[in-house]
């Protein structure tokens, strides 16, 4: 049993380094955040825990207000997607996908699955011009 355990464990901190996701209160503050999703932010944990999910990638009045109207479409069907992008090295695209999770007796939290969808839109920016 434990070295199956050890397996399992193993394929989990695998999955956690390469899957981009991110664990929200109902407020939209960050509780936690995958290897992957850590790396795509260029954050640790200790520095972004507490923070609302939008200041990783603009920190302003707009992005806070588009933010919360978005989070209160995601509070009212349980399901909304975005694009966003990432400013890094070059810029990256991302294609957010926050699921509500409620569930009686805890407070609500929002799960961020996100995808790395630049090279899609980069081909489909080249396709366009030709």
């Amino acid at each position: 049993a434990s070295k199956r355990y050890n397996s399992l464990l193993n394929q989990v901190k695998a999955l956690n380094g390469s899957l981009l996701i991110a664990e929200l209160d109902g407020a939209g503050r960050i509780l936690q955040m995958s290897a992957g999703m850590r790396i795509l932010y260029n954050t640790n944990i200790e520095n972004v825990k507490g923070l609302y999910f939008y200041t990783l990638t603009n920190d302003n009045q707009d992005a806070k207000n588009q933010f919360n109207e978005f989070l209160d479409n995601v509070r009212s069907n349980g399901l909304a997607r975005r694009m966003q992008m990432v400013k890094r090295r070059k810029d990256t695209w991302i294609l957010e996908t926050y699921k509500l999770i409620e569930k009686e007796g805890l407070p609500p939290r929002i799960i961020v699955l996100a995808i790395d969808k630049t090279e899609e839109k980069e081909l489909s920016e080249q396709l366009s011009i030709l």
